[in-house]
């Protein structure tokens, strides 16, 4: 870099050029790039560069607020010198790297949102088009966020506000309809206390996901219960010092809680082959269904320990 008198925005877009150049000149294709690492690039390096003549830009942002997170000289930059520049949204995959379940309102503002920036801009930046994104991954090594089947209320929802660029009623009547959902399906549906039952292909994997937020939210409710919090705490399995009364009463919903985490692990294994296959599966119940499970296992363990004492030391307790 020192020897050719480049810093580290001069390397970037060499390299890039003389892939883009390769990619256009060898396939008569045109690239398209994220436009993240041309954000704080100066006005004069982009200039100098003619990096606009070998890619298109995608500009993505994903947050209810796309607005404050590209600034303004960014799409001043855009607009002054690429002739192709694209929007990403996000419909799902934006909002942690487990999540499970799609969180509509918070894809529903950002299409909002990139509405009202394509609205502002439109006279100086050259828009090409609007991608909606869905991912899937964070990266190669991260587990799975939402899966499809999950997210395709949140991606029809966005589709239709796209097409009618209005949030209304109407909007989720529609919604539902197209999906034959019911009318449990809204923007803040709290799908931990409320199953939502949708008729489209691959609908039973949704089922399974809100399944899974309604046995979290009771095994949450369950680990915060005082007679377990006080009396089948860390320290009582170690030191084997618990009364009984408090431990049953700690865990009476124990079992029922034990039931419905097998019936959904059985529920997932016989309805998800119809969309995914076995290693996928596998993987979705080992990172969202089989640590509830054995944690499920650990406190019976810890239990039945406790309970077999029929004798306890007086404190202070020694291991």
């Amino acid at each position: 870099m020192r020897k050719h008198f480049m810093d580290k925005e001069d390397l970037f877009i060499d390299h890039v050029k003389s892939v883009a150049k390769y990619i256009k000149d060898k396939y008569n294709i045109q690239p398209i790039m994220w436009d993240d690492m041309f954000r704080m690039v100066p006005d004069e390096t982009i200039k100098k560069s003619e990096i606009w003549k070998y890619v298109d830009l995608m500009a993505w942002q994903y947050s209810p607020n796309v607005e404050m997170r590209i600034p303004p000289d960014a799409w001043t930059k855009y607009g002054k010198y690429f002739p192709g520049v694209w929007a990403a949204s996000a419909y799902k995959g934006a909002t942690g790297s487990n999540q499970y379940l799609t969180n509509m309102s918070y894809h529903l503002e950002n299409h909002v949102s990139w509405l009202s920036v394509l609205s502002k801009y439109q006279s100086e930046v050259p828009f090409k088009g609007f991608v909606l994104t869905g991912w899937q991954r964070y990266d190669h090594f991260a587990v799975l966020c939402e899966l499809l089947p999950v997210a395709l209320p949140s991606l029809a929802l966005n589709l239709l506000y796209l097409d009618r660029q209005t949030v209304d009623n109407e909007l989720f009547e529609k919604t539902r309809d197209i999906l034959m959902c019911d009318a449990r399906l809204t923007l803040y549906t709290n799908f931990s206390t409320e199953e939502t039952v949708c008729n489209y292909p691959g609908s039973n994997v949704f089922k399974g996901a809100q399944r899974l937020a309604h046995l979290n939210f009771m095994f949450q409710k369950f680990l915060s219960n005082s007679h377990y919090v006080g009396w089948i705490s860390e320290y009582n399995v170690q030191m084997l010092f618990s009364s009984p009364a408090h431990v049953e009463l700690g865990t009476q919903n124990l079992e029922a809680l034990s039931t419905n985490a097998t019936l959904l692990h059985t529920f997932i294994q016989n309805t998800m082959p119809e969309v995914y296959d076995k290693h996928t599966i596998d993987e979705w119940l080992m990172t969202f269904v089989n640590p509830v499970m054995a944690q499920i296992e650990k406190i019976r363990t810890n239990a039945n320990n406790l309970l077999k004492f029929k004798s306890w030391p007086r404190r202070p307790l020694s291991k």
